[in-house]
């Protein structure tokens, strides 16, 4: 859910309830608990064969390599892998690579 507009009298972050049809504070849903800084996601790229690796995330903290299914590209320009998982699900890292 992205932060619509700030209500200026308390500068709580409002957000569009679609069901009601009107901003609402996110301080109003009873399972909100914190605002995130994220960047707009613009573009995603094949992952080109791309592989990420990490020495010590796999087995008994031994090597693992993942395919990079897709590179997403923010509206600064930069660029953060989505990785397949053995589940056959996607994950993108918090991390984005500049």
């Amino acid at each position: 859910m992205d932060v619509d507009a700030w209500d200026k009298s308390t500068g709580v972050a409002l957000v569009v309830d679609a069901q009601g049809g009107a901003r609402r504070p996110v301080t109003g849903y009873p399972n909100f608990s914190h605002l995130e800084r994220s960047d707009q996601v613009v573009s995603a790229v094949s992952g080109g064969g791309w592989r990420a690796y990490w020495k010590d995330e796999g087995p008994d903290n031994g090597p693992l390599t993942e395919q990079v299914l897709a590179w997403l590209v923010t509206s600064k320009g930069r660029a953060t892998r989505s990785l397949s998982m053995p589940t056959g699900a996607w994950t993108t890292p918090r991390a984005p690579i500049a």
